[in-house]
């Protein structure tokens, strides 16, 4: 159903660069924050997105960009939820399974928002996996193990 998100969803996040990801492949918090001065964080409901739709996806957003697309990081929805942010269905980019984790305030440095956004983060990051894209340029079928997300 594309009015709520399931909390047994799991749902992605695109890798388009190494702050999202240390040199090691453990998630970084930073993977999980929104733009300067916003409050959404992109994502992707594998409910209605491949692991291959999501690379072609990445790919179209990075087209000419100094951050390639490296791979993906999946999550659970009650995760989101129980950290206190919420997730919506926002369909948009021509991807019906996009949605939105939307934290209670916008990221602005220095202020209690700020922090409450990276203790978020913090917990987010513990609880989700990195799989990196083993050809993130190619075309082939990709099929992700969601049973392995914790």
């Amino acid at each position: 159903m594309l009015l709520s998100v399931a909390d047994e969803e799991v749902v992605s996040r695109f890798v388009l660069h190494r702050t999202h990801v240390d040199k090691k492949g453990r998630i970084e918090p930073k993977a999980f924050w929104p733009p300067p001065d916003n409050r959404r964080v992109s994502v992707q409901r594998m409910a209605f997105t491949a692991g291959h739709r999501c690379r072609q996806l990445a790919n179209q957003m990075t087209q000419g960009g100094s951050h390639p697309y490296e791979g993906l990081i999946l999550i659970r929805v009650c995760h989101i939820r129980k950290a206190g942010a919420r997730i919506r269905p926002w369909p948009q980019f021509g991807a019906i399974g996009h949605a939105n984790i939307i934290y209670k305030h916008r990221l602005r440095k220095g202020t209690p928002a700020y922090e409450a956004i990276l203790r978020i983060s913090e917990y987010l990051k513990a609880r989700a996996l990195y799989i990196p894209d083993p050809d993130p340029q190619g075309k082939n079928v990709w099929q992700l193990p969601l049973n392995d997300v914790p």
